[in-house]
């Protein structure tokens, strides 16, 4: 008489599943609180303003350099060395919050933090 429990494997593929959706944003919530992701982000960088892709190649380091190349062996698809460019920008964060990377970029980017393009301010270009 015991109900059989299903079971349930996850894979990256799955991510479409809405069940994963809920997962993956209560652990977002909860392993990367938005109040302690920005004063994290704003001691790291120095600012709370966004960093875009753009920013992310023109300043990276040789390191960052060899760290992007270095994921892009991991990666597959035509966004791959997006991808890995935020990821190694969001690794500081990452380490400090004892998350993935992947997870740490995913949250940066929900909290516009991490962007992929930066809107131009009517006051950039001033001085």
């Amino acid at each position: 008489g015991v109900a059989k429990r299903l079971e349930y494997i996850c894979r990256t593929s799955d991510r479409k599943v809405p069940i994963e959706f809920q997962a993956d944003a209560f652990a977002a919530h909860l392993l990367m609180p938005e109040s302690l992701v920005r004063r994290c982000w704003h001691e790291l960088r120095g600012s709370s303003e966004p960093m875009s892709l753009d920013q992310i190649r023109k300043d990276g380091t040789a390191e960052i350099k060899a760290d992007i190349q270095r994921r892009l062996r991991y990666m597959t698809g035509s966004d791959a060395e997006d991808r890995a460019a935020m990821e190694s920008a969001a690794q500081p964060m990452a380490d400090t919050f004892e998350v993935s990377a992947s997870a740490m970029k995913n949250r940066l980017m929900k909290l516009n933090l991490l962007v992929k393009h930066k809107e131009k301010s009517l006051f950039d270009g001033m001085e």
